[in-house]
């Protein structure tokens, strides 16, 4: 495996992605709410819902998911 992380959980809900994107201005709280229901719906990751919805850039999605990382391994 070479030293690869290969997944970090948490149940923080401060650190769940959606909440991130709020946080950093990608996506407003009415936003993150349509977008938790049709990944719901969809049975598909948030973070793929909100790119495919034009929500958000994939760039913003990785920027994302970098800084859900480094939290979640921080705590």
């Amino acid at each position: 495996m070479d030293g690869q992380v290969l997944e970090v959980g948490a149940y923080d809900p401060s650190t769940y992605l959606g909440q991130l994107l709020v946080q950093q201005g990608r996506l407003t709280p009415q936003e993150l709410t349509r977008a938790l229901k049709l990944a719901h719906e969809r049975n598909t990751p948030v973070g793929k819902v909100c790119v495919d919805e034009g929500l958000i850039s994939i760039k913003d999605l990785n920027r994302a998911l970098s800084e859900q990382m480094f939290v979640r391994l921080r705590r």
